[in-house]
């Protein structure tokens, strides 16, 4: 009894957490969309490049793009929301 009392809390802990990384992770990427620069040099020449496969998995039901910087410099690329 106290064995399954137990498994159920850390299934339910699991899945809280996993839920508030979920939120944070989508909320992060929300606000720092409204910025049309490079988070790392500022430059406002950068482009949408092909996500991988950890980016499809990470952003399961998230509207995402990849995107690199072009300054020669920095190369920063990362996730962002699709801007509507």
């Amino acid at each position: 009894m106290a064995r399954e009392l137990l498994t159920a809390a850390g299934g339910v802990l699991i899945l809280v957490l996993a839920g508030a990384w979920a939120w944070g992770f989508a909320r992060y990427l929300r606000h720092d969309f409204e910025i049309d620069q490079c988070p790392r040099c500022g430059e406002q020449r950068w482009h949408r490049i092909h996500r991988t496969l950890n980016d499809h998995l990470i952003g399961w039901g998230l509207n995402l793009r990849r995107y690199r910087c072009e300054n020669p410099q920095c190369r920063w690329q990362g996730l962002r929301m699709r801007h509507n």
